[in-house]
């Protein structure tokens, strides 16, 4: 498939493709925050969970 120069896109074409890049861009560091994030809520809750058992009266 050839690539298409830059210059020679309509400017509709551009923005449409920096869109794309930007949301792709953002939906990757979403992705790595979520892995990073979602385990440290997990230990949060189970933490909150346990030590919501323990210090029952």
């Amino acid at each position: 498939m050839a690539r298409v120069k830059w210059e020679t896109m309509t400017d509709e074409s551009q923005a449409m493709v920096k869109k794309v890049g930007l949301i792709s861009i953002g939906g990757v560091i979403l992705l790595a925050f979520s892995k990073m994030i979602f385990p440290l809520i997990l230990l949060g809750g189970g933490g909150y969970v346990a030590w919501r058992a323990l210090n029952k009266k």
